[in-house]
């Protein structure tokens, strides 16, 4: 409530301790197909995916959309909620009642990393894991399309719990200078939203991974001499030129990096208790 400010920050920061509800407080996530179609009147999040579902014979019971609280961490979801579990029981639903058929899954942004959570968490046995058994993925789930997973973090996680400064929040300093920085409403806003921030375990899942490889350091980044060439070659293109004798030859077509990481086929398609654990190493490029 925009007159109760510190009500709201009080209600929505969780336990420092326990990392879940703190003592005669309770904020549940809303269920249901019409919990995540509209943020606000006119700003839709999947509201056009499930009305081009719908268009195309899809309804309730072929349809499932997975709420979570994205506050807590990913473990304690299944803890507090049961959050993991549900997820569980209702793809086998969908999958029993739709003559056998696997279900396509669609996560987004955080999704993407507590999908990735869940198919650890469904196949490991319990009481940690949901003892869903080593096929248990590849029994009911035909194929995942992540939308926007950030699978190596973002710096936006460090700058929220260090300041809590984002783009977002510079851009309300250019509408309204010094607002975030007074005693607004009594709040002192940037303050209190980081020490809300700091209660939500989930940050930590979004913090950057990779270390120096991935992201350079302070005075190495790792697009340091990379040259772009102006020019755009199709597919199968081969550069011609005269060699010392005159004679033409013939270049091969660069090599394009489309998949930065692949394991093959059958490493793609095998239960994720069967594969080994592959050890990675990067190059930085001369």
């Amino acid at each position: 409530n925009i007159f109760r400010p510190l009500c709201w920050v009080e209600h929505m920061s969780l336990d420092n301790e326990t990392g879940l509800d703190k003592p005669g407080i309770r904020v549940r996530p809303v269920t249901g197909l019409v919990a995540a179609d509209y943020f606000v009147p006119g700003y839709f999040v999947w509201a056009v995916l499930i009305a081009n579902l719908a268009r195309i014979g899809y309804e309730e019971k072929t349809m499932y959309m997975a709420a979570y609280d994205w506050r807590l961490s990913f473990q304690n979801t299944e803890v507090r909620d049961q959050t993991l579990s549900r997820i569980k029981s209702n793809i086998e639903l969908l999958v029993a009642t739709n003559g056998g058929n696997r279900v396509v899954v669609i996560p987004h942004s955080m999704g993407v990393l507590y999908f990735l959570h869940f198919m650890k968490w469904v196949e490991a046995p319990p009481p940690m894991g949901g003892g869903g058994g080593p096929n248990w993925c590849a029994k009911h789930i035909k194929s995942v399309m992540n939308i926007g997973g950030p699978f190596l973090g973002v710096p936006k996680a460090v700058a929220g719990l260090f300041s809590s400064e984002a783009k977002d929040v510079a851009v309300a300093r250019a509408i309204a200078p010094e607002v975030l920085d007074s005693d607004f409403l009594g709040l002192q806003t940037l303050r209190h939203l980081m020490r809300m921030t700091r209660t939500w375990d989930s940050t930590m899942s979004m913090i950057p991974k990779g270390g120096d490889t991935i992201w350079g350091d302070l005075d190495w980044s790792p697009e340091d001499g990379f040259e772009c060439k102006a020019k755009n070659q199709k597919i199968n293109d081969s550069e011609v030129s005269k060699d010392a004798n005159g004679k033409n030859e013939v270049h091969p077509e660069p090599v394009k990096y489309g998949r930065i990481v692949s394991f093959g086929k059958d490493v793609a398609e095998a239960p994720s208790s069967e594969i080994e654990q592959i050890e990675f190493r990067c190059c930085q490029r001369q």
